[in-house]
Formats: C-alpha cells, sequence, structure tokens
C-alpha cells in the first residue's frame, strides 16, 4: 500500500473500511471506470467554451477524487471548476491539463493496492 501513499490518500477509506480488501479495491475500480469519461466529457465541455457545464463536471470529479482520496486530481479539479465559474479559459485549460496525469497516476496506483 504504501506505493499508493503519495498519490492516493487512502485514510478515510481505512477509517470507513478498517482495511484495503477485495471490496475496497472493486470500489476504486468503479472509481477508474466511471471518472474517466467523465474527464473526456469534461475536457469536450472546456473544448465547446460551456462554462457552466465545465464547472459543474468539475466539481463531479472532484467529488469523486476526494472520496478516492485522489488529492492532486481533487485539487485539479477545484481550480478548473473556479476558472470555469469566473470564465478564464486560460486558467481552465491549465488546471485542465493537470488532471488526467493526476488521474492516471491514481489509476495506477489504485492497480497496485
Amino acid at each position: 500500500m504504501s506505493a499508493a501513499d503519495d498519490v492516493l490518500d487512502l485514510s478515510q477509506i481505512l477509517a470507513a473500511f478498517g482495511e484495503i480488501d477485495d471490496d475496497v479495491r472493486e470500489m476504486m475500480q468503479m472509481f477508474v471506470e466511471t471518472t474517466a469519461p467523465m474527464l473526456d466529457e469534461l475536457e469536450a465541455l472546456v473544448a465547446a467554451r460551456d462554462a457552466a457545464a465545465a464547472e459543474d463536471h468539475a466539481h463531479s470529479i472532484k467529488g469523486a477524487a476526494r472520496s478516492a482520496g485522489a488529492r492532486a486530481m481533487a485539487a485539479a479539479s477545484e481550480a478548473v471548476e473556479a476558472a470555469a465559474r469566473a470564465g478564464d479559459w486560460a486558467e481552465v485549460e491549465l488546471k485542465l491539463s493537470l488532471i488526467r496525469p493526476a488521474f492516471d497516476a491514481a489509476r495506477q496506483a489504485i492497480v497496485r493496492l
């Protein structure tokens, strides 16, 4: 589990479940499977300059990332959410470019659980 510690904060999950067992691994895999298409959609919304929908989508991704303990991904999503709310497309695109690598790192850490 230590390989994931720098990417995933598992403290919430451990507090709730007590251990990383097959059920937790399945839940974390569900995070990966459901979040990947959300990222695709967020990228499309940003490309379309749909600020309200991008803000909402980034908010949902932020919540999912926080639930999974993917701190860097949650922080980048929160920044996209705020920048979309402000209509700052340069900042949206900058912060959006951080989400996918953070997701990929979280996905790799989840595989190692």
